[in-house]
């Protein structure tokens, strides 16, 4: 495989550019506060050492980590190489725990008490998220009987603990209506920067929660696969924008009991069903 093939996989489609454009365009759905220019202007903070590189290698990494993924119209070889969940796990956990870091290190006493909440909530929301990934892809595909039950488990799994995966509204440190965790006490670049962070790495939840349940080729054509899966993150981010500011922010236990008590018996129904079938 030429090294232009290789460039036009990592920054074009599904790269990083995809992955900007996807973020963007979801953010618009949703009505997410995505500030025109973050991105640029935390660049600039961030050479001048007006905000932690941590923020900006935070909203980089689910970018990267997006081209991992197993998106339709992707051609062989690169397709072999592209779907490589283990490196999507590590760049989005890499990114998980950058953002955490300026709240854990900050000089304010609410901070790091704030960026451990989320801490907590989010790593319990991925292990039940990526439980119901397991169960999902274990099913086998659409066409056999046996996995419409288990796949629709796992994806109600998935959308169930979608916001507290990615510690979003009313999981996030003030239930997402100011800024919180990493957020507290930095100036408004990093906030902006920050902010692309969390959006960023909800899409990339959101993006692998739809195409670990995506039908196969032999089922829909490729072109028709890429489009139900943009529509059904669409949907998705429809989804948080009715949600959001609607549900009042959840005290840790509680958190933690919607992600072990709600979500996880669904992944664990569907693990019953699969052996059962």
């Amino acid at each position: 495989m030429g090294a232009v093939q290789w460039v036009l996989w990592l920054l074009g489609y599904p790269g990083l550019m995809w992955g900007l454009i996807l973020t963007l365009l979801m953010g618009r759905v949703a009505g997410a506060h995505l500030p025109g220019g973050g991105l640029r202007r935390g660049l600039r903070a961030v050479a001048a050492g007006g905000a932690p590189v941590a923020l900006l290698l935070a909203a980089l990494l689910p970018l990267a980590a997006l081209s991992f993924l197993p998106w339709p119209l992707v051609q062989q070889p690169l397709a072999a190489a592209q779907y490589n969940l283990l490196l999507f796990w590590g760049f989005l956990e890499a990114s998980f725990v950058l953002a955490l870091l300026p709240g854990l290190i900050s000089a304010s006493p609410y901070a790091p008490r704030a960026a451990m909440r989320e801490a907590q909530i989010g790593f319990a929301g991925r292990m039940v998220l990526w439980l119901a990934v397991g169960v999902a892809l274990a099913a086998g595909p659409w066409f056999e009987m046996r996995a419409i039950p288990v796949k629709l488990l796992a994806l109600a799994t998935m959308l169930l603990v979608l916001p507290a995966a990615a510690a979003w509204g009313p999981f996030s440190a003030t239930g997402g209506i100011t800024p919180g965790g990493a957020e507290a006490g930095l100036g408004r670049a990093a906030i902006d920067l920050a902010r692309w962070g969390r959006w960023v790495r909800l899409m990339a939840l959101a993006s692998l929660a739809v195409l670990a349940v995506l039908p196969e080729p032999a089922l829909i054509a490729g072109p028709l696969r890429l489009g139900l899966a943009v529509l059904a993150l669409a949907l998705i981010a429809i989804a948080l924008r009715a949600l959001r500011g609607r549900l009042a922010g959840r005290p840790l236990p509680d958190a933690l009991r919607y992600c072990w008590w709600r979500a996880l018996p669904l992944a664990l129904l569907g693990i019953v069903v699969l052996l059962l079938g």
